[in-house]
């Protein structure tokens, strides 16, 4: 409509006047269309007294810029980050795909979201369409390592029979994690348990990280020997 209307007006600055029955013929193939072309409009003057008069103008409208399509290459992270450094490194990747040119350029971006942070990938669309170009289309993937590695669970002492009548302390538990770090571990037990003089307990940790990888179970028993002294009435 824009440019049916300046080509209109165009048209009509274009005038012959004089001569005697002055007859004007316009050869007019209309506007040219909004993504880009010419028209040559041609004024034919006849007069009784004169001969034909013609003169021709062309009309152009430029063509519709290009659509540039950049749409950013594959990229991702490394395993150990946090939920939000994964969803601000994905926007930040997100956010540098571009779609400029066109006429009336529409852009869609299906974005399913940032990867988990304990490993995964996502796969972004760019959907761009414009009123003088066939739609285009560009994806790219985001990719988050996976922490696959399992915790290690460690103690500060190990099994053993400690003799009679001990102070008993309990061991202590720890996980070393990739990511995590060092983690304390409150241990399960059940005890001590007694068989007439000799008791026995046992300690068991466990633990799984944020990533759900399984540390390999560790036990820690003790065993002793529980007596009173010996008192002789003789």
């Amino acid at each position: 409509e824009e440019v049916n209307d300046a080509f209109d007006a165009w048209v009509a600055t274009g005038t012959i006047t004089g001569g005697c029955n002055l007859d004007v013929q316009i050869d007019n193939p209309g506007a040219p269309l909004a993504c880009g072309g010419e028209t040559t409009v041609t004024w034919t003057a006849t007069a009784d007294c004169e001969e034909p008069v013609t003169g021709s103008a062309t009309f152009t409208v430029d063509p519709a810029p290009a659509i540039e399509a950049n749409v950013p290459a594959d990229s991702g992270v490394g395993s150990c980050l946090t939920q939000e450094e994964v969803n601000d490194a994905f926007d930040a990747w997100v956010a540098t795909g571009t779609i400029t040119g066109g006429c009336n350029l529409d852009i869609q971006i299906d974005n399913p979201g940032a990867p988990e942070a304990c490993g995964g990938s996502t796969t972004v669309t760019w959907t761009a369409t414009s009123s003088c170009a066939d739609t285009i289309s560009g994806s790219a993937t985001f990719t988050v390592d996976p922490d696959e590695e399992a915790p290690v669970i460690t103690s500060d002492s190990q099994s053993a029979d400690l003799g009679c009548n001990p102070e008993i302390v309990p061991p202590l538990f720890k996980a070393d994690d990739n990511c995590a770090g060092e983690i304390e571990l409150e241990p399960v037990t059940e005890g001590p348990v007694a068989d007439g003089c000799n008791y026995t307990q046992t300690w068991t940790a466990n633990y799984t990280d944020p990533c759900g990888n399984v540390a390999e179970e560790l036990s820690v028993t003790y065993t002793w020997i529980e007596s009173e002294d010996i008192v002789a009435n003789v």
